[in-house]
């Protein structure tokens, strides 16, 4: 794909749009174009693909209070016309980019808009499909009585766990199996408590109050009874106050009843159990290596140990798979009684080992599967409740995480959104500092791989004094 920009630097959005429609390394040629002349400024985009060529145009006015967002908004209008010409394809989101489809129809909502009023502009303005529009007012309308409260001074803990017992060919978390990085487990553990405890003193200090805990991966799972007794009972000598407590267990291979017990002893309140998909051919085609009979064991064992909130994850469009066992798989799901079912789209990440077989995933599968499956958590009672794209995916299609009645994740729903703080510990953890009502917002990151945190402690105590220095301009001590 090759891009040329002439008349302005606003090619970001524009570039993105293209995205959508055509896959690295497709023979495809996008023009955009800005001519500014005295009272007005004519945009164009022309998009050469396949012996075609098809151009589209809009015009500015040059005294247009938001002229700089009017163009780059404008120009990925231009070039989502022209490639829709080119293509023939619909996106299912329209020319909408962001990682966060259903920011739009909150802040509608919180601005005092009505659910219409957000429908309508998805629809009109953005083009996206009927369907998908209202599933983003949906999933607003479930996020406004959280989002709507107070989180200047509060914030949630994010713990990472960046270990697997080995890596699934769709995968590309910062992640290490433990067939190879097993020795980094205990001394990673010992450097990310120490963390645990500064950062906890850096929140006490800051007059910060604690809303939720997650604890994610990898597969946090991997880790030993013991381990998770001393990691969970660290976090609760040094916070309290959390409403929901998360561990990601992750896959069933790793499961064992004491180890639940140890979870449950420890306060967590929601688990993820994980199976992707329920069928033994597929999970082992796919690299994931644990069994459907496993995944029932360990949903079950965590059902005894006494968890009333349980999570678990599904792919739509994986290789080997079908429509037909998607929806059976969601469906068995729901029998099941899984409190909270969230289901992924596959997407084509740079790092995973199918980008490196350079898989071509089959949009239409994921497309069916993902529609199949939904129709059938509507009809059980279910509700969307928070939403995110992820680019490459199959059919432009997004993630998405249903709950029964009173069983949403409050993490998942800040995680996703400029209300409120994330204190993110451990290897490949981003913290998201929020202020000023969702005015200021602030990143630091520490290293991505297990072995770097390990090596180089110098990066956590540089986080923890930005993170110092933001809340205490902000009158923390």
């Amino acid at each position: 794909m090759k891009f040329e920009h002439i008349g302005h630097s606003y090619i970001q959005y524009a570039e993105n749009v293209a995205r959508m429609f055509f896959r690295d390394g497709t023979d495809v040629l996008v023009h955009t174009e800005l001519v500014r002349g005295d009272d007005t400024t004519r945009l164009s985009a022309s998009v050469f693909h396949d012996g075609r060529n098809e151009m589209a145009d809009i015009i500015v006015n040059n005294d247009s209070a938001s002229y700089i967002k009017d163009c780059k908004h404008n120009l990925g209008v231009c070039v989502f016309n022209a490639c829709r010409a080119v293509t023939g394809k619909e996106l299912p989101f329209g020319h909408l980019c962001g990682v966060r489809p259903a920011k739009i129809a909150t802040d509608i909502l919180l601005s005092g808009g009505s659910e219409e009023d957000a429908y309508r502009h998805y629809v009109d303005d953005l083009r996206v499909f009927p369907e998908k529009a209202r599933s983003c007012v949906t999933v607003a309308s479930e996020q406004i009585p959280i989002l709507s409260r107070d989180y200047e001074k509060r914030c949630n803990l994010y713990v990472s766990i960046p270990f697997c017992p080995s890596r699934c060919n769709y995968c590309s978390f910062v992640s290490h199996s433990i067939e190879r990085a097993g020795k980094l487990v205990e001394p990673y553990l010992a450097i990310l408590i120490d963390e645990i405890k500064s950062t906890a003193k850096l929140i006490q200090s800051a007059g910060l109050t604690n809303d939720t805990v997650y604890i994610g991966g990898g597969t946090p799972g991997i880790l030993s009874e013991e381990q998770i007794k001393r990691l969970c009972g660290v976090i609760n000598e040094y916070f309290d106050g959390y409403s929901e407590f998360t561990y990601e267990f992750g896959r069933a291979d790793v499961a064992t009843a004491e180890k639940f017990a140890a979870l449950i002893g420890a306060g967590v309140t929601r688990i993820c159990v994980n199976p992707q998909i329920l069928s033994d051919a597929v999970l082992e085609k796919n690299g994931r290596r644990h069994t459907v009979t496993q995944f029932y064991e360990a949903f079950e064992a965590a059902r005894i140990a006494g968890f009333d909130n349980i999570n678990c994850d599904v792919i739509a469009g994986l290789p080997y798979s079908t429509e037909e066992l998607f929806a059976d798989t969601v469906g068995r799901l729901i029998k099941l009684g899984a409190d909270d079912i969230t289901m992924h789209t596959l997407a084509l990440k740079r790092s995973s080992g199918y980008y490196e077989d350079s898989l071509v995933i089959d949009d239409g599968l994921a497309e069916r599967s993902f529609n199949a499956a939904e129709s059938l958590l509507h009809e059980a009672g279910y509700r969307e409740y928070y939403m995110y794209r992820q680019k490459r995916a199959g059919g432009n299609l997004e993630n998405k995480g249903y709950a029964l009645p009173g069983k949403k994740s409050v993490y998942n729903i800040l995680m996703m959104s400029d209300a409120a703080t994330v204190i993110s510990v451990g290897a490949g953890g981003i913290t998201k500092l929020v202020a000023d009502g969702g005015k200021t917002i602030k990143r630091v990151c520490n290293y991505k791989y297990p072995y770097e945190y390990i090596e180089k402690p110098d990066k956590i105590t540089d986080n923890l004094s930005f993170i110092k220095e933001f809340y205490k301009a902000r009158g923390g001590e």
